[in-house]
């Protein structure tokens, strides 16, 4: 009996130790604790900010969307404008969760972590354990990442499903487990087992596609990878088809009653949304930067106002085929325009330069020590080669570890045909910061592979510096291109449009006096920003009692767009405040004739005519006319 116990001591003694860092599930909960901390923290550095506390421009629209949706039923009252989801989001969360804007940024901070978690489930599956734990934990702190996914937008859901998608079409492609390359080839048995995947994977498609019509382009992709690509060689082809038939399959499933919502709320066909077009036409056309700068409300309208100059009707498919037309147009009649467009795409895609869409990303950094930490730019002597952190460190880094996995004869093909797609879809359309962090998982993924490269080959050292040389030179080269022509951060444009949008949430929530200085000084910043003019107007004539102020901010824009009703109808009522009423009804009068069906219009003009009470005190601003906002989503 004593030798018994005498072998057990022993054997038990041999056991290797057990680090806690080695236990099953150890790294998932870090990598989701660590990235729930950091948003979390991001949060609550932001809080009182005021963008945080009053959506702006899609975030505005993505919140008013909901609130419809929660006041008018689930089915909605219009066809889609914009992809569907992240609206259908915030009424679920409104409805059963919370109405709380912060409670909201922290709902999505949690589903932030969840990708973070997805991320190193793929790396660890595919690449190895260390560069997943690493490209996972760098999302925590992947300064862009943080703040998009708790901004009011799509992108956090955008990204979690292509962390699903590309887990499910890992296993639907037949890739190994635990850092194993793509096997060569797999008889028909296995393959069979493996098609409940590709279905799964296009039901995940199709919701990335609810959440932005980008996820659209990834399709095709995915069905050449299925028909065509290395891993399906050996499969009959009979397998490959159907494999490929349930992924579309899949796709549709979640789009489709979306198609027959849009027809049964306005019997007319929409795919999804239908801003497809008009995003086409301005993607794609010759005068690129004037288009894509143009600001939603005043200059967005002056561009959709074009349809009713040219007698079109404003049915979505008479704007749908005019705007097709016109990016058809551009093509045949300015091609080599074109090409320079889709050239300087590829060239702002890549680089290190955060553009802006909802509002610019870099004035926020003063608000919060993370993002000053984490997102910053300097554009280096001249503005030719600077640095731009994180994203131009990590696409070199990125390029690196591509190359690396790729001679280890190790092939993400999910993640190839997702990065693809939507590197496809960005150069359809146009290219700003909000439409490119999707993929910022996967570059870090790849650039957590660069940097076990550069460790592992101890490129410090001369005899691996001769040896690598290219690759090097390769990196160096992408380092270049990706850090050149960068904007400074303090840019004078990026500071008007920020100071704009902190007069603006002043103004709406009845803060005149900041209102007032915050707009001054966008237009100290930018003298020729049409909308501080305006809404300076409406600041002016109905807070202020200034309307003779008023009415110069008014002339100044319809100056430079003459036929703006909206602008024509606010000077129409400051005319009338300076008790110039003949000119007011001249006005009115024209804009009733171009806009007969406008109730506004027409119950102002029976107001001065006579034909209606007029209001008792000008202090009731509810008895005034109503004032046109004209801040809509693109």
């Amino acid at each position: 009996m004593n030798e018994i116990g005498a072998d057990s001591v022993q054997s038990n003694m041999e056991k290797p130790s057990v680090h806690i860092y080695q236990l099953p599930g150890f790294w998932p909960v870090v990598v989701f604790a660590l990235t729930l901390l950091t948003h979390g923290y991001y949060i609550a550095e932001m809080a009182d900010h005021p963008f945080f506390n009053y959506p702006l421009v899609d975030s505005k629209t993505y919140h008013q969307q909901a609130e419809d949706i929660r006041q008018h039923g689930w089915l909605g009252r219009e066809a889609f404008w914009q992809a569907p989801l992240y609206p259908y989001f915030l009424a679920f969360c409104y409805h059963f969760i919370t109405v709380k804007f912060f409670d909201i940024r922290v709902i999505q901070a949690v589903l932030a972590a969840i990708s973070a978690v997805l991320l190193y489930r793929i790396g660890r599956r595919k690449v190895g354990a260390g560069v997943a734990v690493g490209a996972a934990m760098a999302c925590a702190f992947y300064g862009p990442l943080v703040f998009f996914n708790v901004e009011m937008l799509a992108p956090v859901l955008i990204v979690l499903f292509y962390m699903l998608m590309a887990l499910a079409l890992d296993r639907a492609f037949g890739g190994g487990t635990d850092c194993q390359s793509v096997p060569p080839g797999r008889d028909a048995r296995a393959t069979r087992a493996k098609l409940v995947w590709w279905p799964v994977a296009g039901v995940l498609n199709g919701l990335a596609a609810l959440a932005h019509g980008l996820g659209l382009l990834i399709a095709p992709l995915v069905c050449i990878y299925g028909l065509f690509g290395r891993p399906m060689r050996s499969v009959p082809w009979g397998l490959r088809s159907l494999a490929v038939v349930l992924f579309l399959v899949g796709t549709a499933i979640p789009i489709v009653p979306v198609t027959a919502r849009n027809y049964i709320v306005s019997k007319q066909w929409v795919l999804i949304s239908y801003n497809g077009p008009i995003n086409l036409f301005i993607g794609n056309h010759p005068k690129y930067d004037e288009m894509v700068g143009l600001r939603p409300g005043l200059e967005w309208g002056s561009l959709t106002r074009s349809l009713d100059e040219l007698g079109i009707g404003r049915t979505i498919g008479d704007s749908t085929r005019y705007f097709m037309r016109g990016f058809w147009a551009n093509l045949r009649q300015h091609p080599a325009a074109v090409a320079r467009v889709w050239l300087k795409k590829v060239f702002l895609f890549f680089n290190a330069d955060e553009i802006k869409r909802n509002y610019p990303i870099y004035p926020m950094r003063d608000n919060s020590r993370l993002l000053w930490a984490l997102l910053w730019k300097w554009p280096g002597p001249g503005g030719w080669i600077g640095f731009g952190f994180p994203f131009g460190l990590v696409l070199p880094l990125a390029v690196a570890g591509w190359w690396d996995l790729r001679r280890r004869g190790i092939r993400l093909i999910a993640v190839e045909a997702i990065m693809a797609g939507h590197l496809l879809a960005n150069l359809v359309f146009f290219i700003c910061s909000r439409y490119r962090v999707p993929l910022a998982p996967f570059f870090l993924l790849y650039a957590a592979a660069g940097v076990r490269w550069l460790l592992v080959e101890r490129m410090w050292q001369a005899r691996a510096l001769r040896q690598h040389w290219r690759p090097l030179a390769a990196m160096l080269a992408i380092f270049l291109f990706s850090n050149a022509r960068l904007k400074p951060m303090d840019n004078r444009e990026d500071l008007a449009e920020y100071e704009f949008n902190l007069g603006y949430v002043s103004h709406q929530t009845g803060e005149y006096p900041e209102a007032l200085e915050s707009y001054l000084a966008a237009l100290e910043d930018n003298p020729n920003f049409t909308e501080a003019h305006f809404f300076l107007g409406i600041l002016y004539q109905d807070h202020l009692s200034e309307p003779r102020r008023a009415l110069e901010q008014f002339d100044w824009v319809l100056a430079r767009d003459p036929g703006n009703m909206t602008v024509m109808y606010n000077k129409a009522i400051s005319l009338d405040s300076l008790g110039a009423r003949s000119a007011a009804l001249q006005i009115l009068r024209t804009l009733v004739e171009n806009d007969p069906d406008n109730k506004d219009y027409r119950a102002y003009l029976e107001q001065l005519s006579g034909k209606a009470t007029p209001p008792q005190s000008k202090s009731q601003t509810e008895k005034q006319p109503k004032r046109l906002d004209p801040r809509t989503s693109p």
